[in-house]
């Protein structure tokens, strides 16, 4: 028979909320009578109500402390106790990164090598020319610390170069644009990967959390495969090293018929081929270090709490995406 797991746990949920911005007037969240935007609201937060997240990364918060400030104070969260870190950088962006905590967790650190995302050179496709890459919203990095353990753990929360041509085009220009987006997006994901192999090297027993919008899902697109490389592959780390690989925590579903049909985190209408059923892809992920594949770690991975709310109608007025969910188990000091 087997023993029951009785370790407390920590809510791990990564959350792209569509233009978060647009829920708020200048001074308050949805203060003017906006129904679509009141059941909006009501919607998000029943989501996280239904989570209770330790960690809520939030991919396209406002980007003015103040608002994400009222969206934590609302009467609905306050019993979550919710505090937030937000990007420390200026940018004309209205979208921003934002993490929302709470107890038993307090931030140690925030941001500790935002310059190593600064701009940088890469030759992405491999013909000898390179490029000048930058993030358009850099990875927010927040190293925290568990009071009930007196560990630390870092998160690094992205949102990544989408792949979506978002401007009216014809079907040349549309191919051009795919798949410039393509080699973006795996420029930035090699960047990341690096910034997680010099951690592995420097701070091997530092358990690392990789979530967010990556706006990319396994294997290669018809555009992907014209470069070669899966920007989440890459991310993931090299089958030749597998004790560098970062698991994803949604892995076990593919080998399950029902599990895998629930598997996309968004879902659209296809800008080419216009039919009743849209696209459904699997774009937002949370990613663990190896730290977290063994119970006999400080945190494991609890392998059957791994969702994503994308089967009901609150989820889907809520925002173009699903939030992505799993639970980490540890033992307390006192256990």
């Amino acid at each position: 028979m087997m023993k029951k797991d009785t370790r407390k746990r920590l809510h791990l949920m990564a959350y792209n909320i569509q233009d978060m911005h647009n829920l708020f007037d200048d001074k308050k969240m949805c203060l003017k009578e906006d129904e679509g935007s009141i059941k909006r609201i009501e919607s998000i937060n029943q989501i996280i109500l239904n989570v209770k997240p330790h960690i809520l990364g939030v991919v396209e918060a406002p980007n003015q402390q103040w608002r994400n400030n009222q969206f934590r104070h609302q009467s609905s969260l306050k019993s979550l106790d919710l505090k937030v870190v937000s990007a420390n950088q200026e940018s004309s962006e209205k979208h921003a990164l934002a993490i929302f905590y709470r107890e038993p967790l307090m931030v140690v650190a925030v941001d500790e090598h935002k310059d190593f995302y600064q701009p940088w050179t890469e030759d992405i496709d491999d013909d000898s020319i390179e490029e000048l890459v930058s993030f358009d919203r850099i990875p927010l990095e927040v190293r925290f610390r568990n009071s009930d353990t007196g560990k630390e753990f870092l998160v690094i929360f992205v949102a990544l170069k989408s792949k979506y041509v978002n401007q009216p085009t014809d079907i040349i220009r549309f191919h051009t644009l795919a798949l410039a987006n393509r080699k973006k997006l795996l420029a930035q994901s090699k960047k990341i990967r690096e910034r997680l192999e010099l951690l592995l090297d420097e701070k091997p027993d530092l358990p690392i959390i990789l979530m967010g919008d990556f706006n990319d899902s396994p294997g290669l697109d018809s555009y992907e495969k014209q470069i070669g490389i899966s920007a989440l592959e890459t991310l993931m780390g090299s089958v030749f090293e597998p004790d560098r690989i970062f698991h994803n925590v949604f892995s076990h579903w593919r080998k399950d018929p029902d599990l895998a049909r629930k598997l996309f985190s968004s879902s659209f209408i296809d800008p080419i081929v216009c039919n009743s059923q849209p696209r459904r892809v699997w774009l937002d992920h949370i990613l663990l270090s190896p730290h977290f594949r063994s119970r006999q770690e400080d945190m494991s991975h609890v392998v059957e709490s791994s969702m994503i709310y994308n089967d009901s109608s609150k989820a889907k007025m809520a925002s173009d995406h699903f939030p992505v969910v799993c639970h980490l188990a540890y033992s307390s000091k006192e256990d």
